[in-house]
């Protein structure tokens, strides 16, 4: 079998067929299809996670399901912006906050410079005139609202334009984000506006050049500063929050791939640890800006099929069950968790795993997953649930009669010959179609 061309299809929504993977170990994983919206890039991640943890949604039809999501979009808008600041332990308002204050700041400190040199120039009118004729699109043309209305507050007069330009020279965007910013965003601990202020006081206080100035000149440049932080840091955090509410949420859904940021809402939001396994390699991967999750939450896994569509993986119990939440110490997600957050605990935890970590990974599974060429019949499997918490009752009333013709339901005598590298082993039932009273009726 040639692995590299048998790439994973997507399934029909519903159809659970045997998944192979290096983490397996002594388990039988599967994978279950998943509904995709149409047009909408990355839909198929979030119905992923709702098939795993939420039985309402798994008993609907697909018209309720697109009803389900729309309604739980809508909800996550109303957050506040307190919530917000604590989603994910502040990771995802910390990234566009810094961007913003970053942006802010750099654009007034262009402007009063600019303000400077052309003050500088007044005497020469020849210059002045070829300068703003060179430079005021570029430096005085401040395209972002935002720091149009914080010059537009502050620098209301000629001997404020001045106080700003000393701060300008004293004090550097650099030595701000190295000794001020960068302290506070690269911690663990959630934003706090207050927290900068008193690292910039306690810098300002150490700064040797307002030290040897009269105590009248640098109280009036220490409140100047102050005063032009209090603003940028408000107004930082108000852009980035509207943003989040205006536009990502609203366009997530239509045409967003699948990032950190939505990761970490849905975490935050169901309460559940969310794991990625790369359909290609098969291995566990990782998003940037994840860390490792809270020990007290239920976990969920989902599989990056192909592009940015995907599948909820489960793992096969005794009594022909499906289980699709995991306990944090569920050695599955123990082995997962190690080669996401923790990969320098491999060699020692999960040594037969290191082969499959190395760039000839896809060989590596190809040998190992032979097997595979014989697909398991999941038609003798009478899945009584499709999931521990969630399938008892799944409810898409798709016709048996129609099950019997998915191209996924071959006979065993053919399913050596299918070319999916997993089984193609659907009950004739799709999961949603099962229920604890019917299952020995709705086997194939």
């Amino acid at each position: 079998m040639n692995f590299q061309q048998n790439k994973l299809k997507i399934l029909p929504i519903n159809k659970t067929v045997v998944f192979y993977s290096p983490i397996e170990g002594d388990d039988v994983l599967v994978r279950t299809g998943i509904l995709k919206e149409k047009s909408k890039i990355g839909s198929s991640f979030i119905h992923s996670v709702f098939y795993a943890c939420s039985s309402e949604y798994v008993n609907m039809d697909k018209k309720d399901r697109l009803i389900f999501i729309k309604k739980f979009k809508a909800s996550i808008s109303k957050i506040d912006k307190e919530n917000w600041l604590k989603l994910s332990n502040g990771i995802i308002s910390k990234v566009p906050i810094q961007e913003n204050i970053i942006k802010i700041l750099n654009n007034f400190y262009k402007f009063v410079l600019f303000k400077e040199q052309e003050k500088k120039q007044k005497n020469s009118q020849e210059n002045l005139e070829k300068n703003l004729e060179e430079n005021s699109e570029e430096n005085t043309k401040i395209k972002d609202k935002v720091s149009k209305k914080i010059i537009k507050n502050i620098l209301v007069s000629d001997n404020i334009l001045e106080i700003y330009s000393i701060i300008c020279e004293i004090l550097s965007i650099q030595d701000i984000y190295n000794n001020i910013l960068d302290i506070v965003f690269n911690s663990n601990e959630i934003y706090k506006s207050k927290t900068i202020i008193s690292n910039l006081n306690n810098f300002l206080s150490k700064m040797n050049i307002l030290c040897e100035l009269p105590v009248h000149n640098r109280n009036i440049l220490i409140k100047a500063i102050i005063k032009l932080f209090d603003i940028v840091l408000k107004e930082a955090e108000n852009e980035a929050y509207n943003t989040y509410i205006e536009n990502y949420l609203n366009n997530y859904f239509i045409d967003g791939e699948v990032d950190s940021f939505i990761i970490n809402l849905l975490v935050e939001r169901l309460n559940r640890n969310i794991y990625f396994i790369d359909g290609i390699t098969r291995m566990p991967k990782k998003f940037e800006l994840i860390q490792d999750y809270n020990k007290n939450r239920k976990s969920v896994i989902v599989i990056n099929i192909k592009d940015n569509h995907y599948e909820i993986l489960g793992k096969l119990l005794p009594g022909n069950k499906i289980q699709r939440e995991f306990s944090y110490t569920d050695i599955l997600i123990e082995k997962i968790k190690t080669i996401t957050f923790y990969p320098d605990k491999i060699r020692k935890k999960y040594p037969e795993l290191l082969e499959f970590l190395a760039n000839k990974s896809e060989n590596k599974l190809k040998e190992k997953y032979k097997k595979s060429n014989n697909c398991v019949d999941m038609n003798n499997i009478q899945k009584n649930n499709e999931s521990d918490n969630n399938s008892d009752n799944n409810s898409d009333n798709n016709s048996d009669n129609n099950s019997d013709n998915e191209s996924g339901n071959k006979s065993d005598n053919n399913s050596d010959n299918e070319s999916d590298n997993e089984s193609d082993n659907e009950s004739d039932n799709n999961s949603d179609n099962e229920s604890d009273n019917n299952s020995d009726n709705n086997s194939d």
